[in-house]
């Protein structure tokens, strides 16, 4: 039964993307960058997820042993406990919404450099020098990648907004571009 859930979704996951990374394909260079982007690299992973699906379905099934009549093995992982089932899906549900709620108030720039710096802090339990990397990281690719290597505006968040500013980082950031350009 698992098998073929995971088939049909790997088959549902390559028609989609596969249809998206078509129609991007005559858009204007700027607009078709980021479903490319994100889709071959999504594209190949489903593909990859297929495959795999399709190998499992193959292999012969392990029948147990004993004098007893041959009867299929079934290869299950470990079992949750419903309470620990419980508390990962309330945390993952939370974390989503605070990732969600942390790019609309503080944008995706601000809001890329902070909310996963506290996740991997406090939820991946991740050093402070690994989530300071890994968020930085997220920032850069923001705002050199985005910004500036496309001149791709980013929202600054509704906080930014509602006080009248551009951007939190921009009063910061930007006198440092405009040394380096």
């Amino acid at each position: 039964m698992r098998n073929r859930t995971d088939v049909v979704i790997g088959v549902l996951l390559v028609t989609l993307l596969s249809w998206a990374v078509w129609e991007a394909q005559g858009w204007p260079a700027r607009t078709r960058f980021f479903p490319l982007a994100i889709g071959y690299p999504v594209l190949a992973l489903s593909v990859m997820h297929l495959a795999y699906s399709l190998w499992l379905g193959l292999r012969p099934l392990r029948f147990a042993q004993g004098p007893a009549a041959p009867e299929p093995v079934a290869e299950a992982g470990p079992v949750l406990e419903p309470a620990v089932v419980r508390r990962r899906t309330l945390e993952i549900s939370f974390w989503a919404v605070a990732f969600a709620l942390g790019l609309y108030l503080l944008g995706f720039k601000v809001g890329g450099l902070v909310i996963p710096t506290i996740f991997l802090r406090y939820q991946a339990r991740e050093l402070w020098r690994t989530s300071l990397l890994y968020s930085l990281g997220v920032y850069v690719f923001f705002k050199i990648g985005l910004e500036e290597a496309l001149s791709f505006p980013l929202p600054a968040g509704q906080i930014a907004f509602g006080l009248g500013l551009y951007s939190f980082d921009s009063y910061l950031i930007d006198p440092v571009l405009n040394l380096i350009r």
